[in-house]
């Protein structure tokens, strides 16, 4: 009987274990495959009332997040970044991802922090025109922040420029205690009146 050719059975081998191979690849999930990263990126440290984006790495189809203890995903459910709204409470809660096959996954521990009270305020406050005018103050005790009335944040405390009859809006927060987290703004509205108007003396 005529023996068959080592070589044409080394051809065969290598065809059928290719095939295998290939099938190998369709059938199991690429993230079985290649090690993945899903590790998640954004703040880790927010005040309440804020909206925080949150992103994962992995190029996956699908993603799973859930956030336990406090907080709503507002958008972005099943990608790869979404948006959280913090809400009220204050206090450390979890936000995590994982890929659909579940292959990966990554946790942050994410801590929300208390906002300052607003400073108290007088508004309006008002001048006659070119009246001699003196930088503007909060009822409260603490740091502030000063805002002209395009929200630019100002060094110090403003003081009107009453040269010329207008109404324009300053704005003053008061700042975290050490946490970052400062308080709402307090606008205080600026009325620079002409010499034919009585004044209404400012309480500063």
């Amino acid at each position: 009987m005529k023996k068959k050719s080592p070589h044409i059975w080394s051809f065969i081998d290598l065809k059928i274990n290719a095939h295998i191979f290939g099938l190998l690849l369709f059938l199991l999930p690429n993230n079985l495959i290649y090690a993945q990263d899903c590790s998640i990126s954004g703040d880790d440290t927010v005040c309440i009332g804020v909206t925080e984006t949150y992103s994962s790495e992995g190029g996956f189809s699908d993603f799973i997040w859930m956030v336990s203890g406090g907080g709503t995903i507002s958008s972005g459910i099943g990608t790869d970044t979404i948006e959280i709204d913090w809400g009220l409470t204050t206090g450390d809660f979890t936000v995590s991802v994982s890929s659909a096959s579940g292959s990966c996954s990554d946790s942050m521990i994410v801590t929300i922090r208390q906002k300052e009270n607003a400073p108290n305020v007088t508004s309006p406050v008002t001048y006659c025109e070119n009246a001699l005018a003196v930088p503007l103050s909060t009822n409260s005790g603490g740091t502030f922040k000063w805002y002209d009335e395009s929200f630019n944040l100002l060094v110090g405390a403003p003081t009107p420029d009453t040269s010329t009859p207008r109404t324009t809006s300053y704005y003053v927060s008061k700042e975290g205690n050490g946490n970052g987290c400062d308080s709402d703004l307090e606008e205080i509205e600026v009325i620079i009146t002409d010499d034919t108007v009585d004044p209404v003396t400012p309480t500063l």
